[in-house]
This record gives structure tokens, C-alpha cells and sequence, in this order.
């Protein structure tokens, strides 16, 4: 199940290449103006959409960005203090995030024929 966190957030155009290069789970639309991470829980997301701030404010790079995420990930799960996940932080929460919309989606079943069969040659 992946669980959709979309935002109101208006990236600049020199920021798109850096977000990409973050976290491919984080997607920016220019036409939208929003900004969307797609994780496994709502935690995770809040983590991603701040640093997505961070990034494009400058106050961390990409490479800051993504060593932190990994850093903050493992602190949630050791129940260590995560300053990013708990939701939007309040630098975070500008006046050009607006509303939260959350989406809910579980990828489709395959369905696989019955005669598939896998094999392996000598």
C-alpha cells in the first residue's frame, strides 16, 4: 500500500532538477504548482515534503537532504526524537502550503496465467 501526501507548494523552476535527484518518491508538477511524496505511511511523508522545503529554500542540499532522511528514518524507528516527521514544520508552513490531501492506493494484484511457468536452461 503506498499512501499519497499532495501540497499546495509552488517550486521553482531551478529546484525541479534537485527534488528529482532527492528522492524519486517526491514529485513536483509545475502546472499543479504541487508538490506530492508518495510513501508507506504519513510519517515518512511529512519527512520527505520538509525536506522538499528545505531543499528549495537552500537550507540543506540534496546530499544533506538524503543524509538526514536516512538518519531521521532510522530515529523514528528506534523511537528517537524525529523533529521532521511528527507533520509540517512551522518554517515549513508558509503561505504558499495551503492544504494537505491525502490518497490512499494499493498497487493491483498481478494476475498471471496459469500456464506461466519459469524455467532455467543448463
Amino acid at each position: 500500500m503506498t499512501l499519497e501526501s499532495l501540497l499546495d507548494y509552488r517550486v521553482p523552476v531551478d529546484k525541479f532538477t534537485p527534488l528529482a535527484e532527492f528522492d524519486g518518491s517526491v514529485i513536483a508538477e509545475r502546472t499543479a504548482g504541487e508538490v506530492s511524496a508518495r510513501c508507506h505511511d504519513e510519517q515518512a511523508n511529512f519527512l520527505a515534503v520538509n525536506l522538499v522545503h528545505e531543499i528549495v529554500t537552500g537550507s540543506k542540499t540534496v546530499q544533506e537532504a538524503r543524509d538526514y532522511y536516512a538518519k531521521e528514518f532510522l530515529d523514528y524507528r528506534r523511537k528517537q526524537p524525529t523533529p521532521y516527521m511528527p507533520g509540517t514544520r512551522k518554517r515549513c508552513a508558509s503561505s504558499r502550503i495551503r492544504r494537505w490531501r491525502v490518497k490512499m492506493s494499493t498497487p493491483p494484484t498481478p494476475v498471471w496465467p496459469d500456464t506461466w511457468r519459469v524455467t532455467v536452461s543448463p
